[in-house]
């Protein structure tokens, strides 16, 4: 599509429409993406032919039909706008119809609607709002009310765009609203219902909308009308539209005069402006306000009686200040009622700004004296110590937040803000009594925690491992507690390589034990250092002992994650074993524990070892096979409703795909051309083309440029290599420049170099050019050799490039196709570009252009001549180079010294 010409477009396109066979998604998507205002017809028509979209790739299709909208507004194509909105709308009213008596839209088709919303609010945006809308355009803004509340994100957003873009189009919005009259009395016909009122429609939440600046539009429908179901109508609407504006007299003077002349009308006016009330309900409206009244005296007095008592304790206390620290000291530590009143005062001051603890002691000073909130700070403080809090783990069964725990832990708060000594002052009697506070936070551990154990680190990490191993022990299947094990993970993070080896010692005594608690227990071993070879074993452990089919796929996903060549081997063993209906179950299992579920809040607590691009390949075609496409669950329109697990498995399933779409490089481009023969599934395979040609247009795009390298460029034309590929782009420049001077240049050295016979020669020369011109970018060095003693002819080097660029010289008269195709494939491939860091390389032939060279090659089965050579070189890299999947990129180079010599004859 990109390289034909208008009229070559349009006639495959037309031959694509005039076919019986489905068109697949990704090649409209390919399409439209090339489409002009002109194709408004053939993309109608393609709609119309579509195979249903999958939820893998209907994101481009769709996306593509938005830009191809946004493009057909920039260019202010208003008459192919509403040819798109007048076809768009009759797929919409296909029958059979959604089962909605609200909505008339084709069950079938009902996805164009959002496509269908957004062209109407271009053209409304674009049009004029003098000429009457269309009734396709009408249709769709009838049917986009009915649909509002199902409709989502992006459609959604249309919708509300267009509610506030409408009311401010008088003709629209009136035609809209006269519409939606006409239908409603259209479907209430059937029942003998008169429809005078617009409150059916009013309450669907529509699209039109009548406010004080419309009053005198509807004033005009009322005395020019000759409906008088109508008349009422709008009287009625402009009635609402006067009393939302407060009731002003003008408009009701206009509303008076314009039902002057009518009975039926000025009566509805009366009606309205005067509303009959029975007797039973002005006894009952009159019973209500008296007992409103008794109710308030009431409430007056409590309060006065209230206010009375507050004042009177807020004297007392702000004159005996101390009396606060007085408290009976028993084993609990209880507090004074003086205490808990001030923490209820705290609590009201601070409610209005979200907060609700008992630390911020001076809020107590407006109201109170500077006096009362000292004591109440040193009677905080000193009750942290005369009170014991509880522990799970000395056998307490309920966590019972009293007042008394809360003024002791806010005495903590305090005293760890608020004085320099702490923690470094606290004995080690003082920290093992704090320590017993650290369950007790509502979210998370106290603010004072991480400092304490920096101080004090070993009494913190026993006393969090006691309770962490209590949890561990007593946990029950099914029933989290929510104790210490959650803070620890999320806000505890910095403990985790203090705990981590300590639990895994745990958790390798009681293998059988952490069902339930196995995600939490991996995060802290994973963020806590523990080697990814001790979780392989772990995993290895708990496969061998446990028989528990709902806890094998969460460690055949660590071991997975830690160990992917190993353990996507056993993962393919473990299902391969399993019946039918517990393999599928098992592998979606399995899945789910690797890649989390959908909208999960956190990661899964693994090594990702096993994103790379073979890896994720294996994995991708493994699930295919026990979670089925043919058996996806989806919702309405193609989207998925994430409830169960099969639900998240084929989300994870499809996630694994997208990791790889995304690993760039040409390891990535080879598993998905693989994926084109291996995929199960037929409809795939188009799509993975489109998305190899994806990968491969992106690699091949030029690295990133640093701004040393620009202002270098811009100051000489060329630019120091950092990477080896721009090292490699730099060589194939270079040898392009020597290749254009030879073949082409006025003062070409041609001749000269072809009375050379020798390569070791030719090398010399080429060598010495790429010197000459290296302008310090480079050096060469000839011939050095390698580790397997294998010698590059030619090796272009760069002081921050870790691997050279080997250029492979060959002089053509010596060689034939299927030897110069083998040391390309063995020598240069296969040897020279063995080093990890070595990914690209270039294959450089010269023929001399004498009389007794050969002139042809055999390249497989194709005989080329000179001028195809290089192009079938290429060719045959690209067939084999999925089998090097090390290699990047390859250049071939053929350099004619015969060329200059030869005489235009035209």
């Amino acid at each position: 599509m990109a390289c034909g010409s208008a009229e070559e477009k349009a006639s495959l396109w037309q031959s694509l429409n005039d076919i019986e066979d489905k068109i697949p998604h990704e090649l409209l998507e390919i399409l439209i993406r090339e489409a002009t205002p002109e194709n408004v017809e053939q993309i109608l028509a393609s709609l119309g032919k579509l195979v249903t979209p999958r939820r893998v790739n209907s994101f481009l299709l769709s996306r593509t039909l938005h830009d191809y909208i946004e493009r057909l507004a920039a260019g202010k194509a208003l008459e192919e706008l509403n040819q798109l909105i007048i076809g768009l709308n009759s797929y919409l009213a296909r029958q059979p119809l959604v089962q909605d008596p609200d909505c008339r839209i084709s069950n079938e088709f009902c996805w164009l609607i959002e496509f269908a919303m957004h062209a109407v609010e271009k053209l409304i945006c674009l049009g004029d709002d003098a000429e009457p809308p269309c009734e396709a355009v009408l249709a769709i803004l009838l049917n986009m009310s009915a649909l509002r509340y199902s409709l989502e994100g992006g459609s959604n957003a249309y919708g509300n765009s267009l509610k506030s873009l409408i009311p401010t189009r008088a003709a629209l919005n009136d035609a809209l609203y006269w519409a939606s009259i006409e239908r409603e009395r259209t479907a209430q016909a059937e029942t003998g219902e008169v429809v005078n009122d617009d409150w059916p429609v009013a309450c669907r939440d529509p699209h039109w909308a009548f406010d004080a600046n419309s009053f005198t539009r509807l004033i005009g429908y009322i005395e020019s009308c000759s409906n008088q179901d109508n008349k009422l109508i709008a009287l009625r609407r402009a009635f609402r539209v006067y009393t939302q504006a407060d009731r002003p007299n003008q408009l009701l003077t206009s509303l008076q005069s314009a039902v002057a002349a009518n009975q039926l009308l000025r009566e509805e006016l009366e009606l309205l402006l005067n509303p009959p009330i029975s007797e039973t309900e002005r006894q009952y409206q009159s019973l209500f306000q008296e007992r409103a009244r008794e109710r308030a005296r009431e409430i007056n007095e409590t309060q006065s009686q209230v206010d009375q008592a507050r004042a009177s304790w807020m004297a007392k206390i702000r004159a005996n200040p101390d009396q606060i620290g007085n408290r009976i000291e028993s084993n609990q530590g209880e507090i004074t009622n003086d205490i808990a009143w001030l923490m209820h005062e705290l609590r009201s001051i601070q409610s209005t700004s979200g907060s609700n603890d008992y630390v911020n002691w001076k809020l107590l000073e407006p109201d109170f004296g500077e006096s009362v909130a000292l004591a109440y700070r040193a009677a905080a403080i000193n009750h942290w110590r005369i009170y014991r809090s509880a522990l799970r783990s000395e056998g307490i069964q309920a966590r019972n937040h009293t007042y008394s725990l809360s003024f002791a832990m806010a005495g903590l708060e305090i005293e760890a803000a608020e004085i320099d000594g702490f923690p470094s002052d606290l004995s080690e009697a003082e920290v093992c009594h704090v320590l017993r506070y650290i369950t007790w936070q509502m979210n998370g551990f106290p603010s004072w925690l991480e400092r304490l154990h920096q101080v004090f680190p070993a009494l913190v990490e026993k006393a969090v491992l006691k309770e962490l191993v209590w949890e561990l022990e007593n946990a029950q299947l099914e029933t989290p507690m929510h104790y210490i094990l959650g803070p620890l993970v999320y806000y505890g993070p910095w403990l985790h390589p203090a705990l981590a080896p300590a639990l895994l010692q745990w958790i390798e005594a009681n293998l059988l034990r952490i069902r339930n608690n196995r995600n939490h227990c991996l995060r802290i071993l994973v963020n806590g250092g523990i080697e990814p070879a001790r979780l392989v074993n772990l995993a290895s452990q708990q496969i061998a002992n446990s028989n528990d089919p709902d806890s094998l796929p969460g460690w055949y996903a660590l071991l997975v994650a830690c160990d992917p060549t190993t353990g996507i081997s056993q993962v393919q063993q473990w299902l391969g074993n399993l019946s039918g209906e517990a393999a599928t179950q098992a592998a979606q299992l399995f899945i789910v524990e690797l890649m989390g579920e959908q909208h999960e809040r956190e990661g899964r607590p693994y090594f990702m070892f096993f994103h790379t691009a073979d890896h994720l390949k294996t994995l991708y075609l493994l699930m295919h096979q026990y979670i089925r496409v043919e058996d996806d669950i989806k919702g309405v329109d193609e989207v998925i409703v994430y409830e169960g697990v099969r639900d998240h498995a084929q989300n994870a399933r499809d996630m694994l795909f997208d990791l790889l779409s995304k690993i760039p490089g040409k390891l990535s481009y080879v598993a998905i051309k693989a994926l084109i023969k291996e995929h199960p599934v037929p409809d795939y395979r188009d799509w993975f083309k489109t998305l190899a040609y994806r990968r491969a247009e992106e690699d091949s795009d030029l690295e990133a440029w640093s701004v040393e390298q620009f202002i270098e460029f811009e100051q000489s034309l060329t630019m120091t290599p950092a990477t080896h590929r721009q090292l490699f782009d730099l060589v194939v420049q270079r040898l392009e420049d020597l290749k254009a001077l030879l073949e082409c240049g006025n003062e070409s050295p041609s001749q000269t170099w072809q009375r050379v016979p020798h390569e070791t020669e030719m090398r010399n020369l080429i060598a010495g050019w790429l010197k000459l011109t290296s302008r310090g970018r480079y050096t060469i060095a000839q011939e050095p050799e390698l580790a397997n003693a294998q010698r590059t002819d030619i090796s272009v080097q760069s002081p921050s490039v870790y691997s050279p660029v080997p250029i492979e010289l060959k002089l053509l008269g010596k060689w034939t196709g299927p030897k110069l195709c083998e040391r390309l494939r063995n020598q240069l491939a296969g040897d020279y570009l063995r080093e990890e860091t070595a990914g690209c390389g270039v294959y450089l032939l010269v023929w001399r252009g004498v009389e007794d060279e050969q002139k042809t090659w055999r390249i497989g089965e194709s005989l080329v001549q000179l001028s195809e050579l290089a192009e079938a070189l290429k060719l045959y890299w690209h067939s084999i180079t999925a089998n090097y999947p090390g290699v990047d990129d390859i250049e071939v180079i053929v350099i004619d010294l015969g060329a200059r010599a030869q005489v235009s004859d035209s």
